[in-house]
């Protein structure tokens, strides 16, 4: 009896922000953006993690997942009902059964919040049986599944109103700056609009699993340099060198307009990639050595681990990183030196 007291005491010293730590499923929330102009989306990464510690089966319904918004008084806002669920692709299957250490990232996309001022966003799963699938009979099947209602932490965003060029973009396109990508693209690109424009292109790289066979097969295939973008002539289909000069262009303008926007990193960890797609691996390897000593942890460790898989691949040979650190003191390869 002592020991169960003990331990319900221990997992309500564990509650942080209304996430339940102690439920077997975990939900984790991030706004990347700090500040945002009117007009502009929002983008929110959520992550689903069994933290049970052993295997489970899910069932997910299109109404399972949901966002939860307040103004700054509290009042929750209303939401586009085509835009009320947080759908998340990877669980649109009613049963799925995941390993012990099995976690999903997605970043989503809110466009509703109109009106200046700060915003709280939390994200909020819930499942309920009974459940059922269809057999190959198409008969329904009854089984069993995770049943409860986690709650992730609260993150948070101010709208503000749009100062200089975003100014001027917005009322050109009447409060739909993202209306026209052409007409934005040419009249007003080194807006903030513009590069979120850009960024729905890039939109959760930085999540992918760069170790997926599916992943490697489209570097070497070229299936990763082949796709649609916008332009300012409308929207074109790029292959190869035009694809990745179409990425090179924008990284350009982006970075030297807006140095500190909260996607920089990862658009410069997109550029490198596409060297090593392009098989031009020195250009990669060295653009991926920069990046694992002086961005982000999570894009630092994304490029380390990437460069890792490219000796793995016979791509590289000896890292230059190692040798670097035989030579240059500890201090100067210290990201937060270099940052």
């Amino acid at each position: 009896m002592k020991r169960i007291i003990i331990l319900t005491i221990f997992c309500f010293l564990l509650f942080s922000g209304k996430r339940f730590i102690c439920n077997e499923i975990e939900v984790k929330l991030t706004c990347f953006q700090q500040e945002v102009p009117v007009g502009a989306p929002v983008f929110i990464g959520v992550e689903i993690k069994n933290i049970s510690g052993k295997p489970m089966t899910l069932s997910f319904k299109h109404e399972t997942i949901k966002t939860e918004i307040r103004d700054e008084k509290g009042n929750l806002v209303e939401q586009d009902p085509q835009r009320k669920i947080l759908d998340m692709p990877a669980l649109d299957s009613m049963k799925m059964d995941i390993p012990a250490d099995w976690k999903d990232q997605k970043v989503r996309q809110i466009n509703y919040l109109t009106t200046p001022q700060k915003y709280s966003i939390k994200v909020i799963l819930s499942s309920k049986g009974p459940y059922y699938f269809k057999n190959e009979k198409g008969e329904l099947q009854p089984f069993s599944a995770w049943e409860g209602k986690v709650e992730s932490n609260e993150c948070y965003v101010t709208v503000v109103t749009p100062k200089g060029i975003d100014k001027e973009a917005y009322e050109y396109f009447k409060g739909s700056p993202l209306s026209n990508p052409t007409e934005l693209l040419k009249n007003y690109p080194t807006s903030t609009y513009a590069a979120y424009l850009i960024y729905d292109r890039l939109r959760g790289f930085a999540q992918a699993d760069f170790t997926n066979p599916r992943f490697l097969k489209s570097l070497e295939t070229g299936v990763f340099l082949s796709n649609s973008y916008p332009t300012e002539a409308g929207w074109i289909w790029f292959k190869g060198e035009d694809n990745a000069a179409w990425w090179s262009k924008w990284a350009e303008v982006i970075l030297k307009n807006h140095p500190d926007i909260w996607f920089a990193d990862e658009l410069r960890l997109k550029v490198a990639i596409n060297q090593v797609a392009l098989k031009k691996y020195k250009e990669g390897e060295a653009e991926l050595e920069k990046l694992s000593k002086e961005t982000k942890p999570y894009i630092a460790e994304k490029a380390e681990k990437f460069l890792d898989l490219m000796k793995q691949k016979g791509w590289i040979t000896e890292s230059r990183t190692k040798a670097d650190e035989q030579t240059v003191p500890a201090s100067k390869t210290s990201p937060t030196e270099t940052k």
